[in-house]
């Protein structure tokens, strides 16, 4: 998974007739989220310029004790990407670029450069290797760059494939493309954003971000650590710019991503056809198709810091959906399902989060120091207030969730351990699995 600007799409099923919607029982359902430590955010769903729904949970600034509201400003993460497609395919119709231009126009010392065209950065054909896989890359996140540090980062990565052999996810093709806009334009990105989009609409709160200031009604980001929320960090908006970087409320998205694909004031039908023309069954160009059965659907997602996000947009029922979340501790695609169900009138179920409670007698089975022989780490097990507590050396320690008497997971750090072995009353075997892999750890003796 990528630090940033993990892409993540819509799973879901649809019916293509729809009933009135069912938005108590939605409201409901983020009340009892936000109960459970599962979600802080912004939703909205709406039709044209009308709102149908929309909710906020959560808050902007815990230290601060600030609540979100719906007007609150989210990090978008990779949603950018869109607007980013949007102001090329602008720069199209004036004539000042074409498709078919390569990357060796404005970035000639670029591998593969004179192979690369706009077009294939757009559906992420190009293989230009990826500065968020860079291994120094969480060393300077948080710290500004600029256009040339990025440039001779790019410049010393290997290319992940050559230009058009596949099609695979890449953040440095929509960060060559904001260069490229300000190229262009012969101005910061920031203010052609707001020229060629954020003035073209009713979206005001659409801008290139900075440091969040929480009293602007700016959100900052947490990860759930078992028992508290934790600040999550602000990647410096130096860095993702057109690939990650820009901020919206939920309202405002849904206004842009009706007004690209249901209108013409951004870009014309031809290119709006052109836009969400895919290669096979993924990659458009800076656009998702999305997989609905019965129901087409175009959007994109974000991951950023903490923030998680999600829109879409279904031209046949004109409804835009949007999802901003800067804390989750639950599955997104499981809350875009729901969102998606209640907007088409499909009857919506309320989860239950019951806790299973450990005895004492249960308790008393875990504690221990493990080792693994997989990776060079050791894992310490405690308990603490009936919860099984996990610290690897070195790092800090962390409350699990208990999924059953054996199972017991930690969902911001997409961790999950599972007790397979136990002697004289104690378990001896563990099994963590994380980002893939699964490592095998047995008590020290």
């Amino acid at each position: 998974m990528r630090p940033l600007f993990f892409i993540s799409l819509f799973i879901i099923s649809l019916s293509a007739k729809s009933q009135s919607q069912d938005f108590k029982t939605l409201d409901k359902y983020f009340e009892i989220l936000a109960e459970n430590d599962k979600f802080m955010g912004s939703v909205a769903i709406q039709r044209d310029s009308t709102i149908l729904f929309e909710k906020a949970i959560g808050q902007r600034d815990i230290d601060n004790n600030l609540d979100t509201n719906i007007n609150t400003v989210f990090r978008l993460g990779s949603i950018s990407k869109m607007f980013t497609a949007t102001m090329i395919f602008q720069m199209v119709e004036e004539g000042n670029i074409g498709l078919n231009t390569t990357l060796a126009e404005y970035f000639p010392l670029i591998q593969n450069a004179e192979d690369i065209t706009i077009g294939q950065m757009l559906r992420h054909e190009s293989g230009l290797f990826d500065f968020t896989t860079d291994v120094k890359y969480t060393s300077y996140m948080f710290t500004e760059k600029t256009r040339d540090d990025l440039i001779s980062i790019i410049r010393r990565g290997e290319p992940a494939f050559a230009p058009r052999e596949r099609a695979d996810y890449c953040n440095t093709n929509f960060l060559l493309l904001s260069y490229i806009i300000e190229d262009v334009d012969k101005r910061p990105y920031s203010e052609s954003l707001m020229a060629r989009i954020t003035s073209k609409m009713n979206a005001p709160s659409i801008a290139l971000g900075k440091d969040a200031v929480t009293e602007n009604n700016e959100a900052l980001s947490y990860i759930y650590l078992g028992d508290f929320w934790q600040g999550a960090g602000e990647t410096n908006m130096s860095i993702p710019m057109g690939a990650g970087a820009i901020v919206a409320n939920a309202k405002d998205v849904n206004t842009f991503i009706t007004a690209l694909l249901n209108t013409e004031h951004l870009i014309t039908e031809a290119s709006r056809e052109q836009m969400i023309k895919t290669v096979g069954e993924r990659y458009a160009h800076g656009i998702f198709k999305l997989p609905m059965e019965d129901v087409v659907a175009y959007g994109h997602g974000g991951s950023i810091d903490g923030f998680r996000t999600r829109t879409a947009y279904l031209p046949e029922q004109n409804i835009a959906i949007t999802i901003l979340s800067n804390g989750l501790n639950y599955d997104m695609t499981e809350i875009a399902n729901i969102t998606l169900d209640a907007s088409m009138g499909k009857e919506i179920t309320l989860p239950l989060f019951a806790d299973i409670d450990l005895s004492l007698e249960q308790l008393t089975m875990y504690p221990g120091i493990y080792h693994s022989t997989d990776i060079p780490l050791e894992i310490t097990i405690t308990t603490k207030d009936d919860r099984v507590v996990l610290q690897a050396s070195g790092q800090q320690a962390f409350s699990l969730d208990t999924e059953s008497e054996t199972t017991f997971s930690l969902l911001a750090l997409g961790l999950e351990i599972e007790f397979t072995e136990k002697n004289n009353g104690k378990y001896t075997t563990f099994v963590l699995r994380q980002a893939g892999g699964s490592y095998t750890f047995n008590r020290k003796e």
